[in-house]
């Protein structure tokens, strides 16, 4: 299925984070990454998504500035991770696959909590 098994995280605002991403999936066709946005506001997640497939050099990453945090792409059976400074700011931040189609299925929240 095209989805994360894991589709919300907590993490205390301000903190390092290193987020790892094991790409489970068995067909070839199905890589993925994990890209972590400055906002939950779908208007973002739908630009930076839809961006994505215009990013094949840059791993289906956008130069988008809500990017905040992104995993190089996985093939199935690899594992990525990312190390990133969370937002200082609580509230809710989505995390979507950028991979051309995924992220419409494959989003997530980060919730960032007071440390």
């Amino acid at each position: 299925q095209m989805k994360y098994e894991q589709t919300e995280i907590t993490v205390p605002a301000g903190e390092e984070i290193t987020l790892t991403f094991e790409n489970t999936a068995t067909s070839a066709a199905m890589k993925h990454n994990v890209v972590v946005l400055t906002t939950s506001d779908g208007a973002v997640v739908s630009r930076v998504g839809q961006a994505g497939m215009k990013a094949s050099e840059q791993e289906y990453v956008p130069d988008d500035e809500a990017v905040l945090a992104a995993t190089g792409l996985a093939d199935p059976g690899e594992t990525v991770s990312v190390t990133f400074t969370a937002p200082s700011e609580p509230g809710e931040y989505t995390y979507v696959c950028t991979f051309p189609g995924h992220y419409a299925s494959m989003q997530g929240t980060m919730r960032v909590v007071d440390a």
